[in-house]
This record gives structure tokens, C-alpha cells and sequence, in this order.
């Protein structure tokens, strides 16, 4: 695109490369008599006429080549690949979810059958307790009777009162003692709750990347043009874009750079949870790429989630940062999304 040969307003010819490097209300360099307006100058029939050739002629370029690698491509071999790695951790998961709950099923077993044999172990020590207790009461009754002749009627009476509330209170141990070894039981409740297989073993989610070639870039951002896909990416019947925008904050110029979600038909109730990640993509490096990552939740009145401060418009712009490719005048946008089930979506 920079060798794009251009005209002047005063007629004079120049390149596309050197007239965007120029800003609005410099001297045109050629003549010297009037002020350039860039956007206008692009705008001129001849310009503009140029301009489209060049992106007619590259876009025919790169549909040859992606239609010979199209042609090529043998559709079985990346489903057959992708459907036997799912195989392959789908058969890892039931291995490892067998091994895993077998090891808990013996565990919750022992689990129990200690807490069983602990609870009757506790219960029989306590009637022990309370049968040495009572041996102990039955010696002492037996041993401290009083002599009848050597005691008065008052010492008589007050032994028999308090030997009457202890026996008492031993017989109403004896009682506590039956009852409670008679009548101690535990019991064993199911579970019967349903094993929700989606929980324990996983569920298979949908997953997608997608890409936004932004063409004529150094342009629309001049221009303050929007960029979104011409095709939207279909994920649960929900139509995905990514948009790009030239963004100012703060007196700053940056690229604004968004994720948009619609619903194929038409819908006032619906919403989306989604986990993913925007990426610039980096020309030679995907190490170097750009990442930023989203966690959001689509809905009617909630359709677009992104940044409006990317990344500097100078940074993208600046070639030795690898960004953007300026003999095609272009920067590569990618979006990963990985969402869940939606809801009420038609």
C-alpha cells in the first residue's frame, strides 16, 4: 500500500507512504502554496481509485494463495485429530475418575466402619464405668450397715435417708445403663441424590478462535473508522465479532479493541457466560503476541466487552515493534472464546 502512486491537490504526484506520514495543515512540500488537508487528499477520485486497485490486486494475491491452501486442506484429517484427542482424554478421565472413586468408596467404607466400632466401643467403656461403679456402691452397702443396738435413733434415721436416696440413685443407674446398651443403635442413610455425572466427570464445552484482518489500517484510524468481521464466528447460535476502533483518553490515542455477542434470531431474553482472550497478533513471534483476558457475561443489554485502551495507536504503528505490517498496510486481531451453555437463547 505505501508505494500506492498519489495526487496532490495542486496536482503534483506523491506515494501513499509519504502522504500519511504528513499531518493536516503542513505545506504541501511539492508546491508550497497551499495547506495539506490529509483525509481530502485521500478522498480525490484519482487517490481514491488507486488505493482500491492496490487493495483489489493484494486482496486477489492472498484469496489465490488461502484458496490453494483451502483446496489442499483435507477436512477428515483435522476433525479426525481433534475428535481423537477428545477420545483420548475422555478415556484418561474415566481411568482416572474409576481409580479415584473406588479409592473414596473404600474410604468412605473404613471411614464409616471406624466410626461404628468407635461409637459401640465408647458405649460399652461407659456401662464398664458405671458396673465398677455399681460393685463399688454394693461393697460399701454391705460394709457400713450400722450396729442397731449402738445406735441412736437419730443416727439410725439419717443413714437410712441417705442410704435410701443413694440406693435409689444406683438403681436409677442400673436403669440408664440397660436402656442405653439395650436401646443404642445407629443407622446407615443412602444418599439418594443422583451422582451429577457433568460435575464429577466433566462436560464437553465449546471452544473457538477467530481472527480480524484489519486492512487500509493506518487509514481508518486516521479516519476514526469502525472495523468489526464482515462474517460473524457461530458459538451456541450466537453470532461472535471482534470490533476495533481508534480510541483517546486522558489526551492519548489508543486502539480499542472488543469482543460482540448477538443472537442469530431475534431474542429479549438471553445470556452467556464466557471466559476468553483478545490478542494483536505479533508478525513473526506468537510469543510476543499481545494477550489481554475477558471474563464476562453476555446478556440483551450487555453485547460488547473489550478495552478501550489496548495498546498505544503509536505502539501499533511503531514497525520495529512487529505489530503492524506496513508494506500491506495491515495488523492481524484474534479473539479465543470459551463459553458455557447459554441461557434461553433461541
Amino acid at each position: 500500500m505505501d508505494d500506492v502512486i498519489c495526487s496532490l491537490p495542486c496536482g503534483f504526484p506523491t506515494t501513499y507512504k509519504i502522504l500519511k506520514n504528513h499531518q493536516d495543515g503542513e505545506k504541501c512540500w511539492a508546491c508550497m502554496s497551499h495547506e495539506l488537508k490529509i483525509d481530502d487528499c485521500l478522498k480525490m477520485p484519482f487517490n481514491q481509485m488507486n488505493l482500491k486497485r492496490k487493495q483489489f490486486d493484494t486482496d486477489i494475491e492472498i484469496f489465490t494463495k488461502r484458496k490453494k491452501y483451502f483446496d489442499s486442506t483435507e477436512p477428515d484429517k483435522f476433525i479426525d485429530e481433534n475428535v481423537k484427542k477428545l477420545k483420548n482424554d475422555l478415556d484418561t478421565r474415566r481411568d482416572e475418575l474409576k481409580s479415584s472413586l473406588i479409592k473414596k468408596i473404600d474410604d468412605q467404607y473404613l471411614n464409616l466402619w471406624l466410626k461404628i466400632q468407635e461409637d459401640f466401643a465408647d458405649k460399652k467403656s461407659e456401662f464398664n464405668q458405671n458396673k465398677k461403679l455399681l460393685e463399688d456402691f454394693d461393697i460399701n452397702l454391705k460394709n457400713s450397715t450400722p450396729n442397731k443396738h449402738q445406735s441412736n435413733y437419730e443416727t439410725q434415721m439419717n443413714y437410712l435417708k441417705e442410704s435410701i436416696q443413694e440406693i435409689q440413685e444406683n438403681i436409677g443407674l442400673i436403669e440408664k445403663s440397660i436402656s442405653s446398651i439395650k436401646n443404642h443403635s445407629l443407622n446407615f442413610i443412602f444418599n439418594e441424590n443422583d451422582l451429577d455425572m457433568n460435575l464429577i466427570f466433566g462436560k464437553v464445552r465449546k471452544t473457538v478462535t477467530f481472527r480480524l484482518w484489519v486492512e487500509e489500517f493506518s487509514m481508518c484510524m486516521k479516519m476514526g473508522h469502525k472495523i468489526i468481521n464482515q462474517f460473524p464466528t457461530i458459538v451456541h447460535n450466537l453470532e461472535w465479532k471482534i470490533r476495533t476502533k481508534k480510541e483517546e483518553k486522558n489526551g492519548f490515542e489508543f486502539l480499542g479493541v472488543y469482543v460482540q455477542c448477538n443472537p442469530r434470531y431475534m431474542s429479549n431474553s438471553w445470556s452467556i457466560k464466557v471466559k476468553g482472550e483478545l490478542r494483536l497478533l505479533h508478525r513473526t513471534s506468537a510469543e510476543r503476541n499481545i494477550c489481554k483476558k475477558l471474563e464476562f457475561v453476555f446478556n440483551q443489554n450487555n453485547r460488547t466487552c473489550g478495552f478501550n485502551d489496548f495498546i498505544s495507536l503509536k505502539g501499533v504503528l511503531d514497525a520495529k515493534n512487529g505489530f503492524y505490517d506496513t508494506q500491506l498496510d495491515r495488523v492481524r486481531l484474534e479473539a479465543f472464546i470459551d463459553a458455557d451453555e447459554p441461557e434461553q437463547v433461541v
